[in-house]
């Protein structure tokens, strides 16, 4: 076996030494990753709170918008037309569908939120079903038309606008939650000496 009695001098003390310095560094460098990307993931998970607020915004105000829309049309306030009527609410309706394309397209580029967009998509064909179904009531002369059918789009619309609301705010409430920890797919899972030290250096 070979000699190793040298380990118990000077020499022995200065490669402990050495090794000692090179786990701390280790470590070191181990922890400063890991904060590096917990702040990383904390700023992105602000940017996007950021850009859905402001795309959840403009697409409940349309869904609502459009709900009102459709209580208006049966009142006509003192000093109203039907005509002055008419052209105020499709004024508000052109005024929340510009608004809200640029955050239907916002939202649909986002990974996780088809599905806030297929709610509103349904808000909205609900909307335009009462529409041609109060247009053919007005024309119908046979009594074929369900007297009641605009009323029950009417009531639909309503549940998907509080659902298409729960769903918003449920959305942002897990963008606030806070973040402590990494999941199982961070780099410093991978942290093994000396390749990851090499590989951010480059």
């Amino acid at each position: 076996m070979p000699d190793l009695g040298f380990l118990n001098g000077p020499i022995g003390a200065a490669l402990l030494a050495i090794a000692s310095a090179l786990t701390v560094a280790i470590l070191n460098r181990r922890t400063q990753l890991d904060q590096d990307e917990l702040r990383d993931a904390r700023t992105l998970r602000d940017k996007k709170r950021e850009r859905l607020a402001a795309s959840y915004e403009a697409v409940l105000l349309a869904a609502i918008t459009v709900k009102d829309i459709l209580a208006r049309r049966k009142v006509l306030l003192e000093g109203e037309t039907d005509r002055s009527r008419a052209e105020m609410l499709r004024s508000a309706l052109d005024k929340t569908l510009r608004e809200l394309g640029h955050a239907r397209v916002r939202l649909l580029l986002e990974t996780d939120q088809k599905d806030v967009v297929s709610l509103f998509d349904r808000a909205y064909a609900t909307f335009t079903g009462a529409l041609a179904a109060d247009a053919l009531r007005q024309r119908d002369r046979t009594g074929a038309v369900n007297p009641r059918a605009v009323e029950m789009h009417e009531f639909q619309l309503a549940e998907l606008v509080d659902q298409l609301e729960l769903a918003l705010r449920t959305a942002l409430a897990k963008q606030e939650q806070p973040i402590r920890a990494l999941g199982p797919t961070s780099r410093r899972l991978c942290l093994r000496w000396p390749w990851p030290l090499r590989r951010e250096s480059q």
